[in-house]
């Protein structure tokens, strides 16, 4: 295994890519990308603490929220062995905020999500780093991934 951090433009930006593509309707519909995206290995815990398998998430409907009707922002990336890289996001949908980490494997020259985990945000974290960021805003809480 190479050891080097994910510092590329290129390879951060197709996991940016690739996050925001789980989040749209079209992954949902296009079945061979879906799996695609999805490592062999993949899984998740939901906003809501529920253990999620790739099987789960493979065989889910597709979503009815098409990706601008989301805003993604604070985008970090953290240092993991490489080809695994690391990146955590704020979410904001229209009922609704949420924090995001998610491990991805760059191995192929793609990015193939192998792990996601979710967290609410409530109205009052988001008040308070509203306070301390001078944004203002009001969210609420809801259901996700």
């Amino acid at each position: 295994m190479t050891e080097r951090a994910t510092s590329d433009p290129q390879e951060r930006q197709r996991v940016i890519s690739a996050e925001t593509a789980l989040w749209t309707s079209a992954a949902g519909k296009d079945r061979q990308r879906l799996e695609w995206l999805l490592h062999e290995d993949f899984s998740a815990i939901t906003c809501d603490g529920d253990a999620v398998s790739r099987e789960a998430v493979a065989g889910s409907t597709a979503r009815d929220v098409e990706v601008g009707d989301r805003t993604f922002s604070d985008w970090a990336f953290h240092e993991m062995p490489w080809p695994l890289v690391l990146v955590t996001y704020h979410l904001d949908e229209v009922d609704r905020c949420s924090r995001h980490m998610s491990i991805w494997d760059v191995s192929t020259g793609s990015a193939r999500i192998r792990f996601h985990q979710g967290t609410w945000v409530t109205e009052d974290e988001t008040a308070e780093a509203d306070v301390l960021t001078g944004a203002a805003s009001g969210h609420a809480t809801g259901h996700g991934m």
